[in-house]
């Protein structure tokens, strides 16, 4: 058996050929390239293995990216590069529920890699959440103005939420620029048949005589198809700007009243509506933090609701508050509600820092843990107490259900917060979060010095959950003997 030969410069040789084609659009030379590295130069040149499934997932062959990937965590860790790539492989196999988890995997190493997001826009206009999908592709095409492939990404969620005139308007766009791919030229078609048989099924309703002329001279059928589109743009805008929130996008409460309504009167199932509150909000918009980043928090906390329910479930509704609805069995609201919970707890405060990154939100002056004009940073996590009411049990109108829920949020608060309540009887609960005061962090800061360490958030790293209960008792016990010999005073 012949021994392979380690040779490290033919691998570089080969893979600098290979990229060279993929220029050229030569991918069956460069897939070549590729596997000579793999098979014969540098079995584990983790570059040619990604780029071999990259090639592969262009032309759709997932069988032969999940050998490739397999292969290569076999050797490598797994990363964001190369998990997306598994990712894609299992939704063209429609391996769904498979591609959601490994998306979810990713998220967890990468929260903001845009191939990922791209992928899971594609998995969400494939399981009918397409108003999910269109919010996360016009953020992407605001950040990657140039890249045409989210582009038309977009363009087929818009197709597949019926909104035809929005789809031709970014088709035309792209084939008046000059980019004559065959996908963007079908779909424009597509869309155009779809908007004609619309407008033609509307002037049958509505003008007959103008119906039958419209079928004789098609430029009549034209101006009418302009007017819908201007119709539809206008009524779209009037619906963003009344009926959407405009600091966290979600529907707003006067969406709530109309819509909540129309869902419970179409349940096929039971039908919940659940209330979530922020804990101890008041810390991070007017004690310890500002207003803004009580904004970026609000709107890392809607980014996170629309992850795991539909645009159309979910609105805001008040200050810190979201109401969400379910359409299904008692089991299934609850863990729905588990999931939103967990999901806030692990990954809501890294998303507001990211958004006030974004955003450049500075300190104003120096603190015990920062310097003037540092970007804030908001150092534990952000947690929700929810409280899940049950229409018809509960109350048979939308403000008798608030009412319940708003009462059972107080019992969720009174067990301790990030709880989760089902008819005012607990039934999930994570770790109590901490009420923290201008006051308290004062002395947490002083202790930390004390022991050495640059302020509370960094000694807190290095503490057990027993070490730090300790800590936060002593302080709790300063404060109050403080506020003592002030009374006596």
């Amino acid at each position: 058996m012949e021994t392979l030969q380690i040779n490290p410069e033919l691998a570089r040789q080969c893979l600098q050929a290979a990229h060279l084609y993929m220029e050229t659009k030569a991918y069956k030379k460069a897939l070549k390239h590729f596997d000579d590295v793999i098979y014969s130069h540098q079995p584990h040149n983790v570059e040619a293995y990604l780029e071999s499934a990259r090639i592969y997932a262009r032309f759709g062959k997932p069988e032969s990216i999940l050998k490739v990937i397999n292969r290569l965590h076999n050797f490598s860790a797994k990363t964001p590069e190369s998990l997306v790539l598994l990712a894609r492989a299992q939704f063209l196999m429609k391996q769904y529920a498979e591609c959601d988890v490994t998306l979810k995997e990713i998220f967890t190493k990468a929260r903001d890699f845009s191939e990922a997001l791209a992928l899971e826009a594609e998995l969400f206009i494939y399981t009918e959440k397409c108003e999910n999908a269109i919010e996360m592709l016009q953020s992407l095409n605001l950040r990657f103005p140039k890249n045409r492939e989210y582009l038309i990404l977009l363009a087929t969620a818009y197709y597949s939420s019926k909104k035809y005139h929005r789809t031709i308007h970014i088709c035309s766009t792209l084939m008046q620029a000059g980019f004559n791919d065959p996908k963007v030229k079908g779909l424009f078609e597509i869309a155009k048949k779809q908007e004609k048989t619309e407008a033609l099924e509307k002037l049958k309703e509505t003008k007959p005589f103008k119906w039958c002329l419209a079928l004789t001279f098609p430029w009549l059928l034209e101006g009418e198809l302009r007017t819908n589109s201007a119709d539809k743009t206008l009524q779209e805008n009037l619906v963003q700007e009344t009926l959407i929130d405009d600091r966290t996008g979600l529907y707003n409460d006067r969406a709530a009243r109309h819509q909540i309504p129309a869902l419970a009167a179409r349940r096929k199932k039971q039908f919940f509506l659940t209330m979530a509150d922020i804990d101890f909000f008041k810390s991070f918009n007017d004690v310890h933090y500002n207003h803004q980043v009580g904004n970026a928090v609000l709107k890392a906390l809607a980014k996170a609701g629309q992850k795991i329910f539909t645009k159309d479930r979910i609105w805001r509704y008040g200050g810190e508050e979201i109401i969400w609805v379910h359409d299904g069995s008692e089991q299934e609201a609850v863990e729905k509600a588990e999931e939103f919970r967990k999901y806030v707890e692990e990954h809501v405060a890294e998303d507001a820092n990211e958004i006030i990154k974004r955003e450049d939100i500075k300190h104003y002056a120096d603190g015990w843990d920062h310097k003037k004009d540092e970007v804030f940073v908001v150092h534990y996590p952000v947690t929700l107490s929810q409280a899940i009411v049950l229409w018809g049990e509960d109350g048979n109108s939308l403000e008798s259900l608030l009412t319940a829920a708003d009462d059972g949020l107080y019992n969720a608060k009174e067990a301790g917060r990030n709880a989760i309540v089902y008819r005012s009887i607990l039934r999930n609960k994570g770790e109590k979060p901490i009420k923290y005061t201008p006051e308290l962090l004062e002395v947490l800061h002083e202790y930390s010095i004390k022991k050495g360490a640059p302020n509370w958030w960094s000694y807190l790293s290095n503490l057990s959950q027993v070490a730090r209960e300790e800590v936060l008792e002593y302080a709790r016990n300063t404060l109050t003997n403080k506020e003592v010999m002030q009374s006596r005073k």
